[in-house]
């Protein structure tokens, strides 16, 4: 597919007829260079700005997963503020979109193009957006929170997570988790929010939590097990469910106690 094709799918809102041409692998690395979605256009946008002002949340999300890594500083600047101005109209225009999908969604796949991008600037935009009304937004804040291996660098990281881990959307209290389940500092805000999942009625979630808890070396992994209820092992990663076993067994053994099987 060439740049006009791939500009003129854009206009016509086609999600799916972009992705093909992304995927078919016209892209800046190859002979074709047309189908970039960074390349510029005569009246200076690019296609993926074109996306983000025709409001599409499909055509933003499949043109960010192919130009994320190569965003500069001002491109990642131009993008979020054309977001946040079709969001701030958008109802006001009384706009629809073809996908059925409404401003907030603009801005939330615009985000999460920037959950691949390593930039401190970025992060900022967690913060920023942690009170936003629609919970698509929410859902992406906990990935623009960078971290190291043991700790997380932005200072109100850990109170944003702590206000996420109790939002009314399930889908965003799981975001939550999701970031947090694997995290290997011992934090014990991250703990205690994990704990707090104990009770989700995702039972994935619950089962994510006592995990990250185990991790944590946290004893509250033991009863939250108990809490994940019957789960069907074959379709389950086995890693993930034994975790509280491998806590207790780790404990018994530093005491230097037999283990007891029925102990977790």
């Amino acid at each position: 597919m060439s740049g006009h094709q791939l500009v003129a799918a854009v206009r016509a809102g086609r999600a799916h007829a972009v992705r093909e041409a992304l995927w078919a692998g016209a892209g800046p690395e190859t002979e074709d260079a047309g189908a970039d979605p960074l390349r510029p256009l005569p009246d200076g946008s690019t296609p993926l700005l074109r996306a983000v002002i025709s409001g599409n949340a499909g055509l933003t999300a499949a043109l960010l997963r192919h130009a994320a890594d190569r965003l500069t500083e001002e491109d990642r600047a131009e993008l979020l503020a054309c977001a946040r101005r079709w969001c701030g109209t958008g109802a006001e225009a009384g706009l629809r979109l073809a996908t059925g999908a409404t401003g907030p969604a603009v801005l939330a796949a615009g985000l999460r193009g920037l959950t691949y991008v390593d930039d401190p600037a970025a992060e900022e935009l967690g913060p920023a957006h942690r009170a936003h009304p629609d919970p698509r937004v929410r859902r992406v804040v906990p990935s623009l929170l960078h971290r190291t291996r043991y700790a997380y660098t932005h200072p109100e990281a850990w109170d944003v997570l702590a206000a996420l881990a109790r939002d009314p959307d399930a889908r965003v209290r799981a975001a939550v988790c999701e970031c947090l389940y694997e995290f290997e500092g011992r934090e014990p805000a991250c703990a205690d929010i994990l704990a707090g999942f104990l009770g989700e009625d995702d039972q994935l979630v619950r089962v994510k939590a006592v995990s990250g808890l185990a991790l944590a070396d946290d004893p509250r992994c033991v009863e939250g097990a108990r809490l994940i209820g019957p789960v069907d092992r074959a379709e389950w990663d086995s890693w993930l469910l034994d975790a509280a076993a491998r806590y207790v067994e780790r404990h018994h053994r530093r005491a230097g106690c037999p283990l007891d099987p029925t102990s977790a």
